[in-house]
């Protein structure tokens, strides 16, 4: 492996290694260990393209048929925007619904080779769901640590398959922050993208699937939360390049919420507001402090690319067009690729005749509540009997203390996440419950003045 930014080489390192020099995260480089670019046709997942994987992996490949996902050619949207060329990579199409399979089932696998039972990875969201799925299938254990926004059909995913949640921080750089002291104290398994270089061997595979259907586009159009995808497009048509498969390298455009850039403004060169009041619907873009900032930058200036941002009201109307034109039904944050076109064209970073590809990261069921559903308050009316839900919570709270998730489940999901969060900083500020923090979850009780308040109306009640 080498350090992309100093240079510096390590043969014996671990995919969750840093830079000794720079502190950097590592990558395996296409010269280290030379290869020759096979496609398995037979194989219809990520894992048609083994031959550029660095570790071999022989058997026991933990797999749901992950990656090859369509390249889709978006002739109404086209149309619309007035390009002759424009396609929709759909990874939704994904067994879990997102790009973050790939990174599980490399992921996994790995962890089985090296002999790990149990596996952490902070996440907002995708690779949670993502890693829970593929840890169930191998028997392994995962744990996944996340921050307070977290999408709802993400975390009932994680729910579902039985993954340990932890709840720590707001934003999910400070659940990384955790899991790193998590995963070294426990000695468990780290599979945080963001921190695990093996993430970039999975995700480059997206562009390999791109050059084999499409060859090298002009543009390549890419959400950015993190950063760890726009690197592994940059790392996966380098290579294509550097083995002689490809003459040049797409641009990549790096889309940002305009309520948190900081990948943007590092571009620009502007300074980067790290602390928001108000909180984006693109949950999975909210990334304060990025540890692939510096890497995300050299990959946009290498490719001649470009950076901007887009706002809610802008992504819900992509998320909306793209559905209704293309029958494509997108992860409200992955909207975010198709919202930035016509600025793009606008701002003459896309050309007409441009071959153009919008990646679409996850499907939009994993983020369906951000749709208003007819009958959905009313469900809650009849399930609750008509209590307010204050109350709720506070019954819920009287017989013994616990954590927002934990709450959330427990009121079956008819109310939203960010609405169950609202609901306990109320009743925290009336003085009605308490919280504290046991093993990295915030947990929340009911105090004195909360069960006389719960005593008083059940008097009322009789």
């Amino acid at each position: 492996m080498r350090c992309p930014l100093c240079g510096l080489e390590s043969r014996e390192a671990k995919p969750w290694d840093r830079c000794i020099r720079c502190g950097s995260i590592l990558m395996y480089e296409a010269g280290d260990y030379g290869y020759r670019l096979t496609v398995d046709h037979d194989i219809h997942s990520m894992w048609r393209y083994s031959s550029a994987i660095p570790i071999r992996y022989n058997s026991n490949i933990v797999t749901l048929s992950e990656g090859f996902t369509p390249a889709i050619k978006a002739e109404n949207l086209g149309r619309l925007f007035k390009l002759s060329d424009l396609y929709i990579k759909d990874e939704g199409r994904n067994p879990t619904g997102s790009f973050r399979d790939r990174c599980a089932s490399i992921m996994a696998t790995d962890a089985l080779r090296l002999g790990f039972e149990h596996l952490v990875a902070a996440s907002n969201g995708n690779m949670g769901a993502s890693l829970a799925a593929y840890a169930r299938r191998a028997h392994l254990h995962a744990h996944i640590v996340i921050p307070r926004y977290v999408d709802e059909g993400k975390l009932a995913q994680m729910i579902a398959y039985g993954a340990d949640i932890i709840e720590y921080g707001i934003y999910v750089d400070e659940s990384i922050d955790y899991v790193s002291k998590l995963a070294y104290e426990e000695g468990w398994y780290q599979a945080t993208p963001e921190l695990n270089t093996l993430s970039f061997e999975a995700l480059k595979t997206i562009a390999f699937e791109i050059w084999e259907e499409l060859g090298v586009p002009d543009t390549v159009i890419v959400p950015v939360g993190g950063g760890s995808l726009l690197v592994s497009l940059w790392k996966g048509f380098r290579e294509l390049e550097a083995i002689g498969l490809a003459k040049t390298k797409p641009r990549l455009v790096c889309v940002q919420t305009d309520t948190l850039h900081p990948i943007v403004d590092r571009f620009r060169g502007v300074e980067s507001r790290e602390h928001v009041r108000k909180v984006s619907r693109a949950k999975a873009l909210l990334v304060a402090r990025p540890v692939l900032s510096d890497l995300a930058v050299k990959a946009l200036k290498d490719t001649g690319g470009w950076a901007l941002t887009v706002s809610d009201s802008e992504i819900m109307k992509a998320m909306i067009l793209l559905a209704r034109c293309e029958g494509v039904f997108a992860e409200f944050s992955s909207a975010s690729s198709v919202a930035s076109v016509k600025k793009l064209i606008d701002e003459e970073m896309i050309d007409r005749d441009d071959v153009t590809v919008c990646i679409v990261t996850s499907s939009g069921l994993k983020t369906a509540t951000l749709i208003e559903v007819p009958g959905r308050r009313r469900k809650a009316t009849i399930l609750y009997g008509g209590k307010p839900m204050k109350i709720r919570v506070l019954e819920l709270l009287s017989s013994k203390p616990r954590y927002g998730y934990d709450i959330w489940k427990d009121l079956g999901g008819v109310v939203s996440l960010q609405a169950v969060y609202q609901h306990l900083e109320k009743l925290e500020a009336e003085g009605l419950i308490s919280s504290y923090i046991s093993d990295g979850r915030r947990y929340y009780q009911i105090s004195d003045k909360g069960v006389k308040i719960l005593e008083a109306l059940k008097t009322l009640e009789r």
